[in-house]
């Protein structure tokens, strides 16, 4: 197999794992099955993963801000209840308004830490999740 092939491999199943086809173990599980020239894919693959902790830069523990989980309704949608990260400023308010929309990926640690450097800012921020509970409900 070429580098060439391997590489497409190892970038199709890292889009298998972002899209939650398959999980984290399975994917360095079957990337480190791989070799590019008598060299384990594992390397290839594990330089996709995000390092959320090495790109963090308010700490959510930062006594500048105050931060908690909310659960708010998805008037009109069909997931019931949505899961958001609030985010203010420690002193007291009124604050202006930031809602923070995540990407493909979630509420994940990137899309809270946009978050809260918007509150240390003097903002409050609500960054959106995904439903709380994924069911299907059947369309009437």
């Amino acid at each position: 197999m070429s580098e060439e092939e391997t590489n497409q491999i190892v970038f199709d199943l890292y889009d298998e794992y972002c899209h939650g086809r398959i999980d984290r173990r399975e994917f360095l599980g079957r990337a480190t099955a791989l070799t590019i020239g008598g060299i384990s894919a594992l390397a290839l693959a594990q330089s996709l993963l995000p390092r959320y902790a090495e790109a963090q830069t308010i700490s959510f523990i930062d006594k500048r801000i105050k931060a908690r989980y909310v659960d708010y309704p998805s008037p009109g949608g069909t997931s019931g209840e949505m899961r958001g990260y609030l985010v203010q400023p420690a002193s007291d308010g009124p604050f202006p308004s930031v809602l923070v929309i995540h990407e493909n990926r979630g509420l994940n640690p990137y899309v809270k830490d946009v978050a809260r450097r918007a509150a240390v800012e003097g903002f409050l921020a609500l960054a959106t999740g995904r439903p709380r509970a994924r069911r299907w409900i059947p369309r009437q």
